[in-house]
């Protein structure tokens, strides 16, 4: 919301006993309700050029959604269709012939209908001429109309958002606007003082999770404690239906957002993107994406608030300058036992989260030292202060694969150079973790599916790969890995290897048959012993760690921390 002052307009004093006894809550709620930060949304998330924001009603927009839904069906029909036409085209009988011409007519039907589909949509919603004014088409891909649809659905609560801002106004000659607006948005922000403990943490967390190039750059102006209506209910009710998430610590992460996005958070929550929103720049899947280093959080922020300066808790009328400040957000979350994967897994495919998993950990090369990690006494949650390490060489690999060359050494150069990707890792891992799988055994990947495909660079011949357990010590592991994070191995004292696995590769047309051997260390350096003739292969690591979780319920959020340039 513009300030009143800038036009000469006197707004009412506030009556909220918390905006009353808090100037920096009111400095906050006056930059992210500035309008202007709807309008950018409108042109960068929904495609609207200019300054206005789009007019539209709630009950246009549901009818223009259900058109849409019904012309998402129609070309999934279609889809099907195709098919149906392709496998029809190869039968040249009489028969064939007829029942091609009769797909056909159904496949121009169907047309006909997403077309006469398409117009009436626009018609509701009015889409925007490009620079060469050429004709609106139809929607013809699936895709398409789920980008439209995600597109409206931001439009909705852009919408929603102003309605808030448009009530303010309305209200204005008997009420503050940034008080209606506080109320509106059914949170409580109270800010800590400096000389709060927990304030005097998350300085500590913020700062420790910076690089030391950047930390001159920043302060930390205040820090507000949010209680968002219900969402404190959502999450014990989880814990309720989840007892052993209930079981386990929980965290206080970091998560970093576009000025265009703070006040539909803090009035809607955190959320997860719907089913028909693109997958891409989701690269663990559609979740809630948190990390516990503030650096890879504050990379998320785009271009900063323009706050006014403070004078005697008020604005200083006397200059022009402001300060810029960033918002971030410190979420506790329930991670449960998160699934560890690398930045190599081929996850971008997979559209959903698999069945069964409480979240994922993307590991990193940096990482907050676990032994330094501290529990809240204010909010119970897990603050990852301890300093940020490099991983393999400060911290030690919690997992990590060696293995030998081929022998004896296959001819071609891609058998010399067997594939041991993540998908591979991931393979062997959950073998090892099969604990029917006894020492001696031996195990043949599956020739259907595309298992074998993680041991081999091509597939121009046909191979079969026997995997043998050779040996397991699981007498030095953590006896509850759950609590791994909370009670560490001294780094790199501990390194023990957990198995050892041979991998023998038979092409079948009675060629010569290779193998290699692979051994799973557990909390391993770089500069750790292996056993002779074993090679460290070092995972593909992100610069800092993701934690994803893919239930709305999993997260609420504790803090809003306003991180100001200087």
């Amino acid at each position: 919301m513009e300030s009143g002052a800038s036009k000469g307009v006197v707004f009412p004093e506030p009556r909220d006993p918390d905006l009353l006894s808090s100037p920096s809550v009111m400095a906050m709620l006056a930059a992210i309700t500035d309008v202007r930060n709807l309008q950018l949304a409108a042109q960068t998330s929904c495609g609207f050029a200019g300054g206005d924001l789009p007019l539209a009603k709630q009950d246009e927009l549901r009818d223009a959604l259900e058109k849409l839904i019904e012309i998402r069906g129609l070309l999934e029909e279609k889809e099907e269709l195709v098919k149906e036409i392709t496998t029809a085209s190869g039968d040249l009988s009489d028969e064939g012939a007829t029942k091609r011409a009769l797909l056909a007519t159904r496949h121009e039907a169907l047309t006909e209908k997403v077309s006469e589909r398409s117009s009436r949509y626009y018609e509701i919603m009015p889409c925007q001429e490009d620079a060469l004014a050429s004709s609106i088409k139809a929607f013809d891909q699936v895709d398409d109309v789920n980008v439209e649809i995600t597109r409206l659905r931001m439009l909705s609560d852009i919408m929603e958002t102003y309605k808030m801002i448009l009530g303010a106004k309305r209200a204005l000659p008997t009420q503050n606007p940034l008080e209606y607006c506080y109320h509106a948005l059914q949170v409580r922000l109270a800010p800590l003082l400096p000389a709060d403990a927990e304030r005097q943490l998350i300085h500590r967390y913020f700062f420790g999770g910076l690089r030391s190039s950047d930390r001159r750059q920043y302060r930390i102006s205040n820090v507000f404690e949010v209680e968002r209506r219900g969402e404190t209910q959502r999450f014990n009710d989880l814990m309720v239906e989840r007892p052993d998430l209930k079981a386990m610590q929980t965290h206080l992460l970091w998560h970093g957002t576009k000025r265009t996005n703070l006040m539909g958070i803090l009035s809607q929550g955190l959320r997860v993107a719907p089913p028909e929103a693109p997958h891409h720049g989701y690269a663990y899947g559609k979740g809630l994406y948190f990390a516990n280093v503030a650096q890879k959080s504050m990379n998320y922020c785009d271009a900063p608030y323009a706050l006014p300066i403070m004078k005697d808790g008020k604005p200083d009328k006397t200059t022009k300058k402001t300060r810029e400040v960033h918002y971030m957000l410190l979420c506790e979350v329930s991670l449960g036992k998160p699934t560890e994967v690398t930045t190599t897994a081929a996850w971008g495919t997979d559209p959903l989260p698999r069945e069964g998993m409480d979240s994922v950990k993307a590991l990193a090369v940096h990482n907050p030292d676990p032994r330094g990690s501290l529990v809240s006494p204010k909010c119970g949650t897990m603050l990852h202060v301890g300093q940020v390490m490099q991983t393999g060489v400060e911290l030690p690999y919690d997992r990590v694969w060696a293995k030998t060359e081929p022998n004896p050494t296959p001819f071609g150069w891609y058998e010399r150079n067997p594939k041991f990707t993540a998908e591979t890792q991931d393979y062997l891992s959950k073998l090892v973790a099969d604990k029917s799988f006894a020492v001696g055994t031996t195990h043949t990947v599956s020739t259907t599916g595309k298992d074998r495909e993680h041991f081999v660079q091509y597939q121009y011949e046909q191979r079969t790969i026997i995997i043998e357990l050779v040996s397991r010590d699981t007498s030095d592991s953590t006896e509850d890995d759950d609590k791994a994070d909370t009670a560490p191995q001294k780094a790199g004292s501990g390194a023990w290897c957990e198995a050892t696995l041979k991998v023998t590769i038979r092409p079948e047309d009675g060629g010569v048959a290779y193998s290699y051997s692979v051994k799973l260390y557990r909390n391993t350096l770089k500069s750790s012993p292996l056993a002779k003739d074993f090679t460290l292969v070092e995972p593909a690591l992100s610069e800092y760690a993701e934690l994803v979780v893919y239930k709305e319920a999993q997260a609420r959020i504790r803090y809003v921390v306003e991180v100001e340039t200087v």
